[in-house]
């Protein structure tokens, strides 16, 4: 899920932000919207005509997974 990008519209446009990130319109919206999980390469080249590192720009939650908190990930 693309993080705060909405509030990034002030200084660019989408065009803009394609443009500069070399990718189409619709592929950028589709990342900001969450339609699209954007590839390694995609959101490296988003965050880098950014200025910001891919885990700011980017989070990442998995509700299928169970926590391992509390766990020792040390055991055999």
């Amino acid at each position: 899920m693309l993080h705060q990008f909405g509030g990034l519209h002030k200084l660019w446009d989408a065009p803009q932000v394609a443009d500069g990130s070399d990718m189409n319109v619709r592929t950028l919206l589709n990342i900001e919207t969450g339609k699209t999980i954007p590839s390694l390469f995609y959101a490296m080249k988003l965050a880098n005509f950014l200025n910001l590192p891919v885990d700011q720009l980017f989070e990442y939650k998995n509700a299928d997974l169970p926590s391992n908190e509390g766990e020792d990930c040390h055991e055999k």
